[in-house]
């Protein structure tokens, strides 16, 4: 109990800072240039805290995705977003808390732009301040962290064919030096062909070149290394039997070193015998086990009855101080990207369906509050680059479309007629409340996800769940951690 409250306030904290800082970033500037502020909002709705100063009503409302500053002086009949006219009743309706329209002093277009801009750039300061944080402090790592070695390939594939391996080193993508997963899965994505500079487990030195089939990215068949972390058991299975507990990291099978779940999955599926030797590292302590896997009749494979922590099975030993550039750096190259992937024919597709709404990005939080408060405040500063980045976007719902209108008033010498205008944001608005709520319908199935790695009683594994086939694809580099 004491553990959800905490990932609750951590949640709420770590979002509502997030939403404080870009809203902060509106209000500095705009009292800079001497506009008029009527409310500060954390939070759409109705408020749960609310207090009046000097002219501006401060406010905490019930709805946490967001938050908005009215300025009056920037068209609240035209305009949304900075304003919080998305927090009217409807029509032409002015926000709950807001003056009716009053005559109030002409702004420079070019004082508009520049409060269209704070808001971002508040995300970014607040992304550096937490960079910096995670620098000095550091955060735990993942093998995949620290290694560019090829953990997991799928036999099946054209990559394998081409002679990648298990236990690979990959030295340089398409030219480019690469030290772990991250920047790997960086230097290709989204490339036609790929050159890859390697050196096998053997230490022999290799060179491949890669066709990229369309609609995929390289490295969907492949993954970097991934501890073997047990999440949860499958009631009366072989590894509940033998004794293996939640958070045991499975080392070496049938004395074969394992680099990865998917490679433990199929040296099960592919065994033959019984009392196989297992080695298990539980918290520092060395033990040995032999297990007999279970045949699951229904998919007709071998089992051991085991839900793996993947993606953030920490070294539990190993904590990574990341220079502040380098974080900064590869959260701007990920969102770029993700967003030069939507606008490629050949790979929007594969992007969209990697995309995350309010839903997926909560459970991804809730997982990485639970596995480490560090990795969830490096996660934040991912969030706020990503968020000042997507704002900036020439959408007229967005801050860049703001900035958009403002350009041409500030060009043209008169703005853009409010007809046109607020066509324009209700269509956008329209088009981008039907997109979240399409993301958060493939969200959803977050919710079991989040009850199968943390071993919810009320969640019991499906087979397929437990060692799944296949990954589809082990790496997207699209707004959410490596």
């Amino acid at each position: 109990m004491l553990g959800a409250v905490y990932g609750v306030v951590i949640l709420v904290l770590l979002l509502g800072v997030t939403i404080f800082a870009h809203e902060l970033g509106h209000f500095l500037v705009a009292r800079a240039c001497g506009m008029v502020v009527d409310v500060f909002s954390i939070g759409f709705g109705p408020a749960l805290w609310k207090k009046k100063a000097g002219g501006i009503t401060y406010k905490i409302g019930c709805i946490p995705f967001g938050g908005y500053v009215a300025l009056p002086q920037l068209d609240p009949n035209a305009m949304s977003g900075i304003q919080g006219t998305s927090e009217s009743e409807g029509g032409d309706k002015p926000p709950v808390d807001v003056p009716p329209p009053r005559n109030l002093p002409h702004v420079a277009p070019w004082k508009k732009i520049l409060v269209s801009l704070a808001g971002g750039a508040g995300n970014v300061i607040f992304a550096v301040l937490i960079a910096c944080f995670v620098y000095v402090f550091g955060r735990p790592a993942t093998p995949a962290d620290t290694s560019s070695e090829v953990g997991y390939i799928d036999e099946d594939s054209a990559l394998y064919n081409a002679g990648v391996r298990i236990g690979d080193k990959i030295i340089t993508i398409n030219e480019i030096r690469v030290r772990n997963w991250s920047e790997v899965v960086s230097a290709g994505f989204l490339e036609k062909e790929v050159r890859i500079v390697a050196e096998s487990a053997e230490g022999k030195p290799k060179k491949i070149v890669f066709p990229v089939e369309k609609g995929t990215v390289f490295f969907a068949s492949m993954d970097g290394v991934r501890l073997s972390m047990v999440g949860s058991l499958m009631e009366g299975m072989s590894a509940e039997k033998i004794g293996i507990q939640p958070g045991d990291v499975i080392t070496h099978f049938d004395g074969v070193r394992l680099r990865h779940r998917y490679q433990l999955q199929n040296l099960v599926w592919k065994s033959s015998r019984d009392n196989i030797p297992i080695i298990i590292d539980r918290r520092g302590e060395i033990l040995e086990f032999n297990i007999t896997p279970t045949i699951d009749e229904e998919i007709g494979r071998r089992l051991m009855g085991i839900s793996f922590i993947d993606r953030l099975a920490f070294d539990r030993e190993v904590i990574i101080h990341p220079t502040p550039w380098y974080q900064l750096k590869g959260h701007a190259s990920m969102i770029f990207k993700a967003l030069r992937g939507l606008v490629t024919p050949r790979t929007s597709g594969m992007v969209a369906g990697k995309l995350s709404g309010p839903v997926g990005i909560m459970g991804t939080y809730w997982i990485l509050i639970k596995s480490s408060f560090m990795y969830a405040l490096w996660f934040t500063g991912l969030l706020n680059i990503n968020l000042a980045i997507i704002n900036l976007l020439p959408i007229p719902v967005l801050d860049g479309g703001h900035i958009v209108f403002f350009s041409w008033e500030l060009i043209m010498r008169r703005p853009i007629p409010p007809k046109i205008v607020n066509a324009l944001v209700q269509f956008f608005a329209v088009l981008l409340i039907i997109g979240v709520i399409l993301l958060t319908f493939k969200d959803c199935r977050a919710v079991e996800r989040i009850k199968l790695l943390f071993g919810s009683k009320d969640a019991r594994p499906a087979p397929e769940q437990v060692e799944a086939v296949k990954p589809e694809s082990t790496n997207a580099p699209v707004l959410q951690p490596e």
